[in-house]
């Protein structure tokens, strides 16, 4: 059973007081930045059915930065709300999110003092559209003379919708026009790079034909030449270049025999070949042996080839020879 004495009662209700009143100082500060807002929109909402550009802000403002999450708020008909979307924020606060969704665009594009120009020249929400599309992507001082352009006509008594209109066909046709060149600029930006691609590469070749032609030239000079000093060059640098050849084809047919005893010794290794294809290894590579030489003897090398692949049986054959002549 709970005390009930004066005493129990009096620090039951202080620590009840203290729970319910219980707020940080930033929370307060910011709870009274929140309800001035507010109190703005309220009052726009109650003059019209508009945004003004204070109210514009703020909910540009609320839905950057989240604010409104999860905090009790008081819409205009004194109903307490508390939003977890930005639709909600809106609905709460009196405004349908679709014309809100419509001024942030405008906000965004128009800029802070072009949608303040805009709502002073009285432009309707189809005028607005018509300009935001007009002046995407348009720098500022574009935007400045197509405002300066409307107060003018403005001023001057002149039907602001057809000045409306012409400027905004006016600016469409100058993107659509710019639009063009840009692709136009890229295009021939393009062709360049490929032109001066090819007129490289034809410098590279023109260079390499002249060295080419240089060096022949110098040789006909010197092969031509009647000075002596010329044509022992020429003949040094004969000699020189024919050696060269000549160790390289060498080099290419020592390894191509290289290739072939390889591949012969691998065939001989193979336990599934049959006798008959191992006595032709032989068989064939002899046979290769001897059209290599007759063709070297028969272009007139001097290749003595009965000493080069003579057998040397060593001591037996010097001494069948010894028993061969006592007989």
């Amino acid at each position: 059973m709970s005390d009930t004495t004066p005493a129990a009662l009096d620090a039951e209700l202080s620590a009840a007081r203290t729970e319910t009143v219980s707020i940080s100082e930033a929370d307060f500060a910011e709870s009274v930045r929140m309800a001035e807002e507010i109190g703005k929109v309220k009052m726009a909402q109650a003059i019209s059915s508009g945004l003004s550009l204070s109210v514009i802000r703020w909910f540009s403002s609320m839905k950057e930065s989240g604010a409104y999450k999860g905090r009790l708020l008081v819409g205009p008909d004194g109903n307490t709300f508390r939003p977890d979307t930005f639709e909600k924020l809106c609905d709460g606060m009196g405004f349908s999110y679709r014309t809100v969704a419509e001024n942030l665009q405008n906000f965004a594009a128009l800029g802070e003092r072009c949608l303040s120009e805009a709502q002073e020249l009285g432009l309707k929400v189809r005028d607005l559209r018509k300009v935001r599309k007009a002046l995407k992507d348009a720098p500022e001082e574009t935007k400045q003379e197509v405002f300066a352009a409307l107060r003018g006509a403005k001023d001057s008594s002149e039907d602001l919708k057809t000045a409306l209109d012409v400027v905004c066909a006016q600016l469409t046709a100058a993107k659509t026009e710019t639009k063009k060149l840009a692709e136009q600029a890229e295009k021939l930006k393009k062709a360049e790079e490929d032109l001066r691609k090819n007129y490289d590469a034809r410098g590279q070749v023109m260079e390499a034909q002249a060295a080419k032609y240089d060096e022949l030239n110098e040789k006909y000079i010197r092969a031509t030449s009647p000075h002596p000093s010329d044509r022992e060059a020429q003949k040094l640098l004969r000699n020189k270049t024919s050696r060269e050849e000549l160790d390289r084809k060498c080099g290419d047919a020592l390894l191509a025999v290289a290739q072939l005893a390889a591949h012969g010794a691998a065939m001989l290794a193979d336990e599934e070949l049959e006798e008959d294809t191992l006595s032709y290894v032989h068989q064939r590579i002899s046979l290769a042996v001897k059209s290599m030489a007759a063709a070297i003897l028969d272009n007139g090398i001097d290749v003595d080839l009965a000493a080069e692949f003579s057998v040397d049986f060593g001591d037996e054959g010097e001494a069948a020879e010894s028993g061969t002549d006592n007989e």
